[in-house]
């Protein structure tokens, strides 16, 4: 008995060293995410979401699920990356051959999935989105309203640093513009700007 115990032992540690690879340690961190809204005058919104992910070892790009469970479907959708001390984005092409500077949607209905091809090793990268939702004012008699979780639920990553700008396409009236936020902590606030900008 003992040695069928000594040989099982020793046939197990040795598969676990032969089973052993060198595996690089990953992790990424979002360190902003900026969100800008441009509300047009035939009720649609232009949005332009900047998400900067700090990158520890070897990435092939990114993935974001865009929430249009209660929207229509976004239009004008693209998608353009940013290095830490560049200039200018460079833009994405979309493409289904997952090469580097692509990137594919699928339309889920409740979930827009944006997959983005793009090899990366230690470096800061901004990923920005831009789309335009039609329709998403709502006009009544005496006001026109936009509701939006900007950023959506389906989020597992801790988010630092957001910031979500709306701009109006004019100024209202004196003490017409208002606006309250949901979701943020006690460190979260809500400003108004020359009856335009929240």
């Amino acid at each position: 008995m003992k040695r069928i115990g000594s040989i099982v032992l020793f046939m197990f540690f040795f598969l676990i060293g032969f089973g052993q690879k060198e595996v690089q340690a990953r992790s990424y961190e979002i360190t902003n995410y900026d969100v800008l809204v441009e509300i047009q005058r035939d009720g649609s919104a232009f949005f332009t979401e900047s998400i900067t992910y700090d990158f520890e070892g070897e990435f092939n790009g990114v993935l974001y699920d865009l929430d249009i469970s209660e929207v229509a479907d976004p239009t004008d959708v693209k998608v353009s990356m940013q290095g830490y001390l560049s200039e200018n984005p460079f833009p994405f092409a979309l493409s289904d051959t997952e090469e580097s500077g692509t990137f594919k949607l699928d339309n889920t209905g409740d979930l827009l999935n944006f997959t983005v091809y793009n090899k990366m090793t230690d470096e800061i990268q901004t990923v920005i989105y831009q789309y335009r939702i039609p329709e998403i004012i709502t006009n009544y008699n005496d006001i026109a309203e936009f509701n939006r979780k900007v950023i959506g639920s389906a989020w597992e990553d801790p988010l630092n640093d957001v910031d979500v700008t709306v701009i109006l396409p004019e100024a209202t009236g004196e003490e017409e513009l208002r606006a309250w936020g949901h979701g943020g902590d006690e460190n979260s606030t809500v400003t108004l700007e020359d009856n335009q900008k929240v």
